[in-house]
């Protein structure tokens, strides 16, 4: 399916979770609203959207209006917040109990790499409100002749990982490559350069089955984070979601991307969508799913919620 035809009937799927706001797997009322953590939203790049300055209040993008309402509404009381533009990079760090940034460089920006840029991350990884390293990967998207330098990055920037912040990793293949390859050849570069204790995430997850074992297998300290992106899932990827052991499963909206029909753009506002979707793959509910992730999520990024 294409994004566009996604845009176009996503809306139309869970119209009846508008009215009544309801599990997608069982069909029975939320009648109050949940807490939830979004495990990974931009903030700069989702004010730039809203012709906004990329420092102003977490608030902001809370609260802003873009067009339409969640179908399953919840609290958003916590998040992580991923810088991983040099132009964005954090100057001061949210106040608010429960959110907590990360700082990283996409996969894409790796031209911008040099010892300055190296010796900045250092430096704002060891702020305390930092809580994670990330965003950071591999992206087979971009031209190739840039897959060698996006690997000599990641493995420079893996020289500053440490156990007690995660590393958030951006592993995204080319449409014209088998599912799931480019997830296990970034795992052959983890091993060599990371401690077999290291937390990680791996964000915006994809992968099947044989990937989840994989990566537990070398890595137990293994976080997989879903996306509104899980609604266009095969059923290999479904299987996989079911198969993530509880302790191990997040959610996230990565804002401001994978937007709902009808929005202008994705915000932390719809994490409860994407709860619901995952909730109707695990036979589970809306509210287990968001009280899952935020146990999961605080534990991992050492963050109280007021």
């Amino acid at each position: 399916m294409s994004v566009r035809e996604y845009l176009a009937v996503s809306g139309k799927a869970n119209l009846s979770l508008a009215r009544g706001n309801t599990s997608q797997a069982s069909g029975r009322p939320v009648t109050t609203r949940i807490s939830a953590f979004d495990s990974h939203f931009h903030l700069d790049r989702s004010l730039v959207k809203l012709g906004m300055p990329y420092y102003s209040d977490i608030r902001t993008i809370l609260d802003a209006d873009v067009g339409i309402r969640p179908q399953v509404e919840v609290d958003v009381v916590g998040g992580v917040l991923i810088y991983c533009d040099p132009e964005t990079y954090p100057t001061s760090f949210p106040a608010q109990a429960g959110f907590g940034v990360a700082v990283g460089l996409h996969p894409r920006k790796t031209a911008r790499f040099n010892p300055e840029l190296y010796r900045h991350l250092k430096h704002l990884l060891r702020n305390e409100r930092v809580v994670a390293l990330g965003e950071v990967g591999l992206d087979r998207t971009e031209p190739s002749d840039t897959w060698g330098l996006q690997e000599e990055v990641l493995t420079r920037i893996l020289e500053l990982s440490s156990p007690c912040q995660p590393i958030i990793l951006h592993i995204r293949d080319g449409e014209d490559r088998q599912s799931g390859v480019l997830y296990l050849e970034c795992l052959e570069l983890f091993k060599p350069n990371v401690a077999r204790t290291q937390k990680v995430v791996l964000h915006c997850f994809t992968g099947a089955q044989e990937v989840v074992v994989s990566w537990c297998k070398a890595f137990p300290n293994c976080f997989f984070s879903y996306s509104g992106q899980a609604r266009l899932f095969t059923e290999a990827q479904k299987q996989a979601v079911r198969r993530i052991p509880a302790n191990r499963l997040l959610i996230e909206t990565d804002s401001p991307y994978f937007r709902p029909a009808g929005a202008r753009m994705c915000t932390p506002s719809f994490l409860g969508d994407v709860a619901n979707i995952i909730a109707s793959y695990r036979d589970s509910e809306v509210r287990d799913v968001c009280q899952l992730n935020l146990r999961n999520s605080t534990q991992l990024f050492g963050l109280e919620i007021a």
